[in-house]
């Protein structure tokens, strides 16, 4: 092999190596946004501003009282993480740790008895309100099915469950 042979090749080792570090780093770097974005998502889910929110939701679902849109920003808080999750911006593994619990919860609690995404879907004319929110749910669910090793009819929660976390979120303090 000649000196041009040997040149090409460490060249093209070299190229290869570059793409393969800037591959790596540019994960690294989407990883570390992803935990920035999910630790202010949930500080912001902890503000006092959304515990007033949470607060006033969960009252409402306790008390079996209709939602209007006017009552919507925790749906459209989940819907946020649904559509960036969808999207791949933030980690699904991250928004399962930090949000399953609350996005789950919220979702049978507004879906059972009474399906309000459904009566706001209709009173909207748009099938497609809140439905990252509904994809995050189910998503989370299936993520939950797979660490637990339990089928959908464990994970979910009950009706007892649902009423409980009802009674936690109504009684936040902000």
């Amino acid at each position: 092999m000649g000196a041009a042979a040997w040149t090409a090749l460490g060249t093209w080792f070299l190229v290869s190596g570059t793409l393969l570090a800037v591959y790596w780093q540019s994960r690294q770097q989407r990883r570390i946004n992803s935990a920035n974005s999910v630790m202010i998502l949930h500080d912001r889910f902890e503000s006092s501003v959304m515990k007033s929110q949470r607060k006033q939701l969960a009252s409402t679902l306790a008390i079996r009282t209709p939602l209007n849109q006017d009552d919507d920003h925790i749906l459209v808080f989940f819907e946020t993480i649904g559509l960036l999750t969808h999207q791949h911006v933030l980690s699904e593994d991250m928004v399962w740790n930090e949000f399953c619990w609350e996005v789950v919860r919220y979702y049978v609690a507004l879906t059972k008895p009474q399906n309000h995404i459904a009566v706001l879907r209709e009173a909207s004319h748009d099938k497609t309100l809140y439905c990252e929110f509904e994809w995050l749910f189910n998503r989370l669910i299936a993520m939950d099915c797979r660490r637990r090793a339990a089928g959908r009819e464990v994970v979910t929660p009950n009706e007892e469950e649902v009423k409980a976390f009802l009674a936690g979120e109504a009684a936040l303090t902000t």
